[in-house]
């Protein structure tokens, strides 16, 4: 997690929070680089509809619940009296985020560890 200085106290940190919508448009991101990058090599039809297929899952979650939004349509103003809920759905997210950066950026070396990973979405 973020942390900052408070100016009160030089030494203390306190936690900042992680926006929701930085966080969805750089999975889509993620989840674009992992796809294109699959897609330059030659890989099975399955595992890049599979990829795709959950692109368009989290792209539909975004927009259904506000994800990627700003202001107080966004879900994060919705969840800003809810900070547990809103720590949990970011760590979520940030997992996610994480577990694609790892598959993108060893993709050659794990592709049958990117299979499995689509496949426990299912």
């Amino acid at each position: 997690m973020d942390t900052t200085k408070s100016p009160d106290h030089e030494n203390s940190a306190i936690p900042t929070k992680t926006s929701i919508a930085s966080q969805s448009e750089k999975c889509i991101y993620t989840f674009g680089q992992l796809y294109e990058r699959l897609e330059s090599t030659d890989h099975s039809h399955e595992l890049l509809s599979s990829v795709q297929e959950e692109i368009g899952r989290f792209r539909d979650w975004a927009a259904q619940a506000g994800a990627h939004r700003s202001g107080r349509v966004s879900l994060d103003y919705r969840l800003c009296r809810a900070p547990h809920v809103h720590n949990r759905v970011s760590e979520l997210i940030g997992e996610i985020q994480e577990n694609l950066e790892n598959s993108t950026l060893s993709y050659m070396i794990f592709v049958p560890e990117v299979k499995r990973y689509i496949i426990e979405l299912h």
